[in-house]
């Protein structure tokens, strides 16, 4: 007498449906934090250019006791990946501000710093809630500062 026993090979509908479950839900929850690393990790070339570009400030304000002369800073404009890097005068030359701007992907994100070393982050613009208002640090998360 022969056996009749077929031997089914692949996976039904449920199974698939149940792993495509799971797939998305992880997805759903590593999407948010993978995207906020991605952001902090674009802004931290700006804001090490920001603390450069201060030390290189003070130093000019040591040579000459002023941060710039002319309306013009001693330390020209830069330009880091997604920022460019802006130093305005006050005060005659005796004071200054930092402005590290987004542009790209990080449109929106505006931190500065200035000659007493005090750092804001300015603007961060985030999916669904905006932090319009000033932080009194740098923070390319959003999250509050020390936090």
């Amino acid at each position: 007498m022969a056996s009749t026993h077929s031997i089914s090979r692949g996976f039904t509908l449920v199974e698939l449906s149940v792993v495509l479950a799971v797939a998305l839900v992880t997805v759903a929850v590593a999407l948010p934090g993978y995207s906020a690393q991605v952001r902090k990790s674009r802004a931290m070339p700006a804001l090490m250019e920001l603390s450069v570009t201060g030390i290189k400030m003070e130093k000019a304000f040591q040579r000459n006791q002023r941060y710039g002369t002319g309306g013009k800073c001693a330390v020209p404009d830069s330009e880091v990946e997604h920022f460019s890097v802006h130093c305005s005068l006050r005060d005659d030359g005796g004071g200054y501000t930092l402005d590290a701007i987004g542009h790209g992907p990080m449109a929106g994100h505006q931190y500065r710093t200035d000659e007493k070393g005090r750092q804001q982050t300015i603007s961060l613009p985030q999916a669904g809630n905006a932090a319009q208002a000033a932080l009194p640090c740098w923070s390319p998360d959003g999250r509050a500062c020390g936090a």
